[in-house]
């Protein structure tokens, strides 16, 4: 809850880590299911979903190329990479790795567009990454 309490904003929260959870364990039980039919069905009922909250024609061209550069070709390869994971490891060591993604969000939008992060961003940032390398590479240097 950023600013007043909000236990809407709270729920919806721990209704999204739930379902990723979920989403992880699912990709990791059935290795032969094609992620190929699962991110696109899932990409199918994202855009009905959020079709009725859209605005799509208030963009300028730079939003444009954000969108169709995020659309066509990150998010798509990320989360086909992201599906593929659980084939390899642990859904719970893959799981390890999805704070990255927000501190690789913060680090381009410092190079893109100049919004250098709070002190205590950049903390929090080191904080999760060394959570990380201790999750994947320290616990298995003592195992």
């Amino acid at each position: 809850s950023m600013g007043e309490p909000n236990l809407d904003g709270d729920l919806l929260a721990v209704l999204a880590v739930a379902a990723f959870a979920i989403n992880l364990n699912i990709w990791r039980q059935h290795p032969q299911m094609s992620r190929l039919v699962g991110l696109s069905l899932s990409a199918l009922l994202v855009i009905a979903v959020s079709a009725w909250f859209a605005s799509p024609f208030d963009l300028d061209a730079r939003g444009y190329l954000g969108c169709l550069g995020m659309g066509l070709v990150f998010n798509p390869l990320g989360r086909l990479l992201h599906t593929n994971a659980p084939r390899y490891a642990p859904a719970a060591e893959v799981a390890l790795f999805t704070p990255v993604e927000t501190i690789a969000a913060t680090r381009w939008a410092w190079l893109a567009f100049s919004e250098a992060p709070a002190l205590a961003t950049m903390i929090g940032g080191v904080i999760v990454i060394a959570g990380v390398l201790y999750g994947t590479i320290g616990r298995r240097s003592t195992r």
